[in-house]
């Protein structure tokens, strides 16, 4: 049976869209194309009509969460005067530090911006490779232990439990 084209480009959109969350909430390695195919409510051997290969699907639910992103921040950008915008963001960003006193939460959010740009800066004019990858790993890794969540490495060697802990 063939597809309408609108229908293809649907449910090509309806697979970004999937796998753009379990970017989000897994990282890269996550995203297993016949589990994602599954909770799109389609068959595995559907998947290569749609991408090439895994890694285009992930570039592409990378662009797809970004341009959400920067939707977002846009619209806020829009409705904030422009002398208040960049302490709107730092605003926005301490109100996800959960646990932590107003203003303890509101440097901890202005430092992990920071560190956030610096690490961009810094994986930028390191260019395409490994040492780039490795900037961007510290950096990401920097900014999750400011705000209190588990890196990557933490995560590993963490011990495995069979209840999950209990989220304050």
């Amino acid at each position: 049976m063939r597809y309408s084209r609108e229908h293809k480009l649907e449910t090509h959109a309806r697979i970004v869209k999937r796998a753009s969350v379990r970017l989000r909430e897994k990282g890269a390695h996550g995203i297993g194309v016949a589990d994602l195919m599954k909770d799109a409510g389609l068959t595995h051997g559907g998947f290569y009509a749609h991408f090439d290969s895994r890694d285009a699907l992930v570039i592409e639910a990378f662009d797809y969460a970004m341009d959400r992103s920067n939707e977002r921040w846009r619209k806020l950008a829009e409705q904030t005067p422009p002398d208040k915008r960049l302490a709107t963001m730092i605003d926005i960003l301490a109100a996800q530090i959960a646990g932590v006193p107003r203003e303890a939460a509101r440097k901890q959010a202005m430092a992990t911006l920071a560190t956030m740009m610096g690490t961009l800066v810094l994986a930028r004019i390191a260019g395409n490779g490994a040492f780039s990858d490795e900037i961007l790993v510290a950096g990401r890794d920097a900014a999750l232990e400011r705000t209190g969540r588990p890196t990557r490495a933490a995560k590993k060697s963490a011990p495995r439990t069979a209840v999950a802990p209990a989220r304050s």
